[in-house]
């Protein structure tokens, strides 16, 4: 079975092998020292170095490395791929990293009030109404012998998540709530993605809140049911965003704007390669290979996803963050207070969208 990491998995960073190419560590010295391979001004690239664990919803960074968009906007772009997106936040706020993707979370918030100096500037994962790629599984024998038919039955049952202070532990807190009930009533446990999938086969947990390709992999299987995705309970929710380190957006404007260019251009092909919320429209075959290259998930169970929502035009849902918010500072999981709005820069993204026009669909 072929899994890819997502956003709350753990272990030690590692090299996205393949085309991406070596990430050097003289040149995240470099970057460290708000040095870069070449100034926006002079005409030569800029090294961006950009860490996110490895999901599908990266796409918009393989389908513009793929395509030249990075290149045509003089980025030499650095993916490096780490366990889990509280593992980016350091080195993000140190100035090692320019650029981050992955899951806001309580984690973020408690290092914002720690005055890490991160903003989170553009969409890169949302739950789409209609078609969440974040869904709550449960075991197929428990849904065909109807003792699992609603929220309510959650009640008693082991679910996994990904542990507290993420997304998936806010919807997973709604959907019990759909149902009357609180956390509490559940048996939570936490679990990595990809054992999610065995977990459900071999019986010890009930139902999980999983991400994509795991929801698929898992209704493949046989093992579980797709019984609902998040949108159900809070549709839009902000799942991934994209973050730039403050240190990067005050030594190179000029580059971090080139960035946000190229980046939403490989987010407006992976928009108009979707058709009723599955990677099955026009130029489909092509950015799933692309997708499929990088990520190392089988192009067959892409053509199958849920896709992830990201806005064409980078936009950020603050509703959703600051309802996120509010929950883990309720639960105690934030310690301090984050003003949202000031959190979030969406300077960048309305610079791009001015300059590159309004999304217009592929036909």
């Amino acid at each position: 079975m072929t899994v890819v990491a997502h956003h709350h998995r753990t272990s030690r960073p590692r090299r996205l092998a393949g085309v991406l190419g070596a990430v050097l560590a003289p040149a995240l010295v470099l970057a460290g020292c708000g040095q870069s391979a070449g100034s926006g001004d002079s005409g030569e690239a800029t090294t961006v170095a950009v860490g996110s664990p490895a999901s599908i919803s990266n796409a918009p960074f393989y389908i513009g490395l793929e395509r030249g968009y990075f290149r045509d906007e003089r980025i030499d772009l650095q993916l490096q791929t780490f366990g889990s997106a509280s593992q980016t936040i350091a080195p993000l706020g140190a100035g090692q990293l320019q650029v981050a993707a992955g899951s806001p979370s309580a984690g973020l918030y408690n290092a914002i009030a720690r005055d890490v100096k991160v903003k989170i500037v553009a969409d890169s994962s949302h739950a789409a109404e209609g078609a969440s790629y974040m869904a709550l599984l449960v075991r197929k024998d428990l849904v065909d012998s109807g003792r699992f038919t609603s929220f309510a039955d959650l009640k008693g049952l082991t679910v996994a998540d990904y542990g507290d202070g993420g997304t998936p532990h806010a919807a997973l807190a709604r959907m019990a709530e759909e149902g009357g009930l609180t956390l509490g009533d559940l048996k939570r446990t936490t679990l990595a993605g990809p054992d999610h999938v065995s977990a459900l086969e071999n019986g010890s947990i009930d139902a999980s809140i999983s991400v994509e390709p795991i929801v698929t992999q898992a209704v493949d299987s046989g093992a579980a049911v797709r019984f609902a995705g998040t949108d159900a309970v809070d549709p839009g929710q902000q799942i991934g965003v994209l973050l730039y380190g403050s240190d990067f957006i005050s030594r190179d404007p000029d580059a971090a704007q080139r960035f946000m260019r190229a980046y939403l251009r490989g987010v407006r092909d992976y928009n108009s390669a979707l058709q009723d919320g599955k990677l099955a429209g026009p130029g489909s075959t092509e950015i799933i290979d692309i997708v499929s290259k990088y990520s190392k998930v089988p192009a067959a169970t892409l053509g199958k996803i849920i896709s992830h929502g990201v806005d064409p035009d980078g936009k950020v849902n603050e509703k959703s963050l600051q309802a996120d918010f509010d929950f883990w500072k309720s639960a105690g999981l934030i310690q301090g207070d984050v003003d949202i709005a000031g959190a979030v820069d969406p300077t960048f993204a309305e610079a791009a969208v001015q300059a590159m026009g309004p999304y217009t669909p592929a036909s």
